[in-house]
């Protein structure tokens, strides 16, 4: 992992790099991030468990998907994976998510809630 960008739909984005074996945010201000919390963010993204499968790519709006809070995680290697996730389901346990241009599924509101932070959040 080389960058995160976090875009809460309606807020300023928040951009983090990895500096050696440290994340430093970038915006909306320069301060180093609190590597623990990154971290949680990271592992939440990379252990989705529970999700099911809701719909298709082409019912994005039905979903909340068509002005979504966005994560992008830049890899190393150049190339990039993006969480979409759009509106609750209706008793609130849950969200709508898309990453990349898969299907729309429906995970745990915690996902979200630990990968959409703000800068605040995560500086150290």
């Amino acid at each position: 992992m080389a960058r995160i960008a976090i875009t809460p739909n309606g807020k300023p984005p928040v951009v983090l790099a990895k500096q050696g074996s440290d994340w430093q945010l970038e915006q909306p201000y320069a301060f180093k991030a609190d590597g623990p919390t990154v971290s949680s963010s990271l592992n939440s993204l990379g252990d989705i468990t529970g999700a099911k499968q809701v719909g298709k790519a082409v019912q994005a709006s039905t979903f909340g998907l068509d002005k979504p809070d966005t994560v992008e995680l830049g890899l190393s290697s150049g190339k990039s994976v993006t969480f979409r996730f759009g509106s609750a389901n209706p008793t609130g346990d849950n969200v709508y998510l898309q990453v990349g241009s898969g299907p729309i599924e429906m995970v745990s509101s915690d996902v979200k809630d630990s990968a959409v932070k703000s800068a605040f959040d995560l500086q150290d």
